[in-house]
């Protein structure tokens, strides 16, 4: 199904995590554009490293995709969730990247206090992100180059839809399109790879 016949800017960010759930990719790419320039600029703070803060907002979303059903209107709002997801998982890039150089320097107990707000998930859920992040790459270079580019544009650069016509010199109706169709041949091409998986 298509994007509904609303105006987006109304709809709750709760009502979206609700369309997700039901796999509406539009949903997805109105959450995206509503919050992912802030949660960008967190995993910068945070990380200190544009290309790998890219790269936690990518996961991110695609966490959001398989599992917005997770989000519990009743522990808050929904963009304190995604802040602390975010959060979550920059910590994990420290982490990670201490023990890759194994520098003797650690991050201090106190700073993971202050940034790990939120211990929900399992530590299965952060080494399952990483794979899904792998099945991600492969599925979206599946994908037609028309829709894949500003898929790409969206997820590792953190630009809108607006700017991502900006960029490409396209219509701003036709990027809307190619995302949309892109992101229902992904969670499609993702089910069947989980499907085969299982």
């Amino acid at each position: 199904m298509g994007k509904p016949n609303l105006d987006i800017e109304s709809v709750s960010d709760v009502t979206l995590f609700q369309e997700m759930a039901r796999q509406k990719p539009w949903a997805l790419s109105a959450l995206y554009d509503r919050h992912a320039s802030r949660l960008y600029g967190l995993a910068v703070k945070i990380l200190k490293d544009e290309t790998i803060a890219q790269d936690v907002l990518q996961d991110l979303f695609l966490y959001l995709w398989q599992n917005a059903d997770k989000f519990q209107q009743s522990r808050g709002q929904p963009l304190a969730w995604l802040m602390i997801l975010c959060r979550n998982r920059c910590i994990d890039q420290l982490r990670s990247r201490e023990k890759r150089q194994r520098r003797s320097t650690t991050i201090s107990d106190d700073v993971l206090r202050n940034l790990k707000l939120d211990e929900s998930e399992s530590p299965l859920e952060s080494v399952h992100y990483n794979e899904l992040q792998l099945k991600m790459n492969a599925v979206l270079n599946s994908l037609p180059e028309e829709q894949k580019l500003p898929i790409q544009l969206a997820f590792y650069r953190g630009l809108s839809q607006s700017e991502i016509a900006s960029e490409l010199k396209i219509p701003l109706g036709t990027i809307k399109t190619r995302i949309r169709l892109g992101m229902q041949k992904l969670g499609v091409l993702l089910k069947e790879m989980s499907n085969q998986e299982s």
